[in-house]
């Protein structure tokens, strides 16, 4: 069975320097975008969940929650008919009250 990865452990990849510069990212901060952009990636795919994408990160929920937002990704990715359905819900449950 594979065990999880130190947390000190890193890959090294080599970018081409014309990509880097259209990033128009700082070679110091961009081991921290490319770390965003990947975990950001990785949930909007469906393949982790916010609580491990925002481990992964070394960040809370609501932080991941924030940079979701500016990378226009919704937390919750519902079709037409569950969101009427939500909002069905939300308005039974406030006229409750």
């Amino acid at each position: 069975m594979a065990s999880e990865p130190a947390t000190n452990d890193r890959v090294t990849v080599t970018l081409p320097a014309r990509l880097v510069e259209a990033l128009g990212v700082a070679p110091a901060d961009l081991e921290g975008q490319v770390s965003e952009a990947l975990a950001v990636d990785l949930f909007r795919r469906g393949e982790v969940s916010a609580g491990r994408a925002s481990e992964l990160l070394g960040i809370d929920r609501p932080d991941f929650y924030e940079r979701l937002a500016r990378h226009g990704v919704a937390l919750y990715d519902l079709d037409e008919a569950e969101a009427e359905a939500e909002i069905a819900a939300a308005r039974r449950l406030a006229s409750e009250r």
